[in-house]
């Protein structure tokens, strides 16, 4: 587990999941400088907690959870690294540019064709 500066792990006045009011943190977590996890939640192997999150539910292994409150931005393999798109996502981005040359490449044609 790695915390950077400023971590608060916390308990809250109601019980979490498994009867806890304080978190579970599970190998190989990293969390984010400032961030906040609070309550009788559980923070999934291998997660990876953006710096100032607040998160006040589960997050499930191998995934990357970001903001206030917390979200799961990127997951399982797809997950390059901390704050990059998945791969998936970078895929669909990449199709859409190709996709945009080619219609830039016709319309440039066209004009061609037409002059």
């Amino acid at each position: 587990m790695t915390l950077y500066h400023g971590v608060t792990l916390d308990g809250v006045g109601r019980e979490g999941d498994n009867g806890r009011r304080h978190p579970t943190i599970e190998d190989g977590v990293m969390i984010g400088a400032g961030a906040q996890i609070l309550g009788g939640i559980t923070i999934g192997e291998h997660a990876k907690i953006g710096a100032n999150s607040v998160v006040t539910s589960n997050i499930p292994a191998n995934v990357t959870a970001l903001g206030i409150p917390a979200r799961v931005v990127g997951g399982d393999n797809k997950a390059r690294a901390y704050g990059l798109p998945s791969m998936e996502e970078l895929d669909k981005l990449s199709a859409k540019v190709d996709s945009l040359f080619e219609n830039m490449q016709t319309i440039r044609n066209n004009k061609k064709d037409a002059a």
